[in-house]
């Protein structure tokens, strides 16, 4: 049984977040001053961690040198792009508090593309899972297999995709995998009905 009670923004807002990170004309914006190294910035946004403006690392993952992070801040749930070791603190955007979940099921939240950020773009997903989810695969519209980062109950999953890139792209298949061994495959319009 899979839960009503999804929270999902529309790609379109992160499509929007993803244009204003890139700027009008698609470049990255001139920082004023140097970004940190990858390297310095992967010891910042390690799950557990705490960043300045007090967001706890729930999850992150990585395509390349370009790092996706879920935290929270208070109560509110937060996702973060770290593009090329940039400071992730520059581009938060809230979605809100967690909510119910079924203990066999997930939320899809925030699933987007950056367009810009590699050859053929960057798909990312977040959300929850349930008490007895233990891993998240994704099957991607290409085939592939993605292995979603999970800890304590919540999840990120970023490739090299155009899954989520508009309406009419095929968008991917999320396998649940159980506490009692089993898989639950859930289809991506079934993971966003309300």
């Amino acid at each position: 049984m899979h839960s009503l009670r999804h929270a999902l923004l529309p790609a379109a807002a992160l499509t929007l977040t993803g244009g204003l990170l890139f700027g009008i004309t698609g470049c990255a914006p001139t920082p004023t001053s140097a970004p940190p190294r990858p390297s310095a910035m992967s010891s910042i946004i390690t799950v557990g961690s705490t960043t300045d403006d007090g967001t706890i690392i729930l999850a992150t993952t990585s395509v390349g040198d370009n790092t996706f992070v879920l935290g929270q801040n208070g109560s509110a749930i937060r996702f973060g792009a770290s593009f090329h070791g940039t400071d992730p603190n520059q581009n938060w955007e809230t979605f809100g508090d967690p909510v119910a979940v079924a203990a066999d099921d997930l939320t899809v939240v925030n699933p987007g593309n950056f367009p810009d950020a590699a050859p053929g773009g960057l798909a990312t997903v977040t959300g929850q899972l349930g008490s007895d989810v233990t891993a998240l695969d994704i099957v991607t519209h290409a085939g592939d297999t993605v292995e979603a980062s999970v800890s304590s109950g919540y999840y990120v999953a970023a490739w090299e995709g155009r899954d989520f890139d508009d309406r009419d792209t095929l968008d991917a298949t999320f396998v649940l995998h159980l506490v009692d061994g089993s898989t639950s495959t859930v289809s991506y319009a079934d993971a966003t009905e309300e």
